[in-house]
């Protein structure tokens, strides 16, 4: 949400550091919160009603400032940054502790390593208009969370993983679904 906001007024590197920064922010206020399943959910409704208020008034994209590359080394770049991300965390797990890590795991690295890719290619108007689209599709993480959360002592890890994919992946295809019907 913040990137979106500000991805036409500052360089690459100004509104994704501010970005990043307003995340972590948010992330030490969350964290210092005891929250139930219920309160939980009622920030998640107010911040998704927040941020589709405040990405309402986006305005739609310029053109590319020049036709798109493809570089063979993005893709591989992308997926290596995540996977160092993910080692990083799991290594750090310990002497972070479940809470921190918590909050490390949901770490934007993949939508911030997509947006460094993408926004010499595409311009601060595309690339802010993708980041704005992901919110939508963080409703179903949120979603997965939650009904992980839940299931999980009732019926166990295997079963609640599961559980959790199927609520994640019934999000998406109501996504794919209500844009195909336009």
């Amino acid at each position: 949400m913040a990137y979106a906001r500000l991805a036409t007024r500052c360089g690459l590197a100004g509104s994704l550091g501010l970005a990043l920064l307003a995340w972590g922010a948010a992330a030490a206020v969350i964290g210092a919160i005891a929250w139930t399943p219920v309160s939980a959910t009622l920030l998640n409704v107010a911040a998704y009603a927040a941020g589709f208020a405040a990405l309402r008034s986006l305005p739609a994209a310029p053109p590319a400032p020049r036709a798109p590359l493809r570089r063979q080394r993005d893709l591989p770049l992308r997926a290596a940054t995540v996977a160092a991300f993910v080692v990083i965390v799991v290594l750090a797990s310990r002497a972070l502790g479940p809470q921190a890590t918590g909050m490390a795991a949901v770490f934007p690295i993949s939508l911030s390593s997509l947006i460094v890719i993408l926004r010499p290619r595409i311009g601060a108007g595309a690339s802010a208009l993708l980041a704005a689209s992901a919110l939508r599709a963080m409703i179903g993480f949120g979603l997965m969370l939650l009904a992980l959360h839940l299931a999980l002592p009732h019926l166990g890890v295997a079963p609640a993983m599961l559980l959790g994919l199927a609520v994640q992946l019934a999000w998406s295809l109501l996504l794919l679904a209500r844009q195909r019907r336009g």
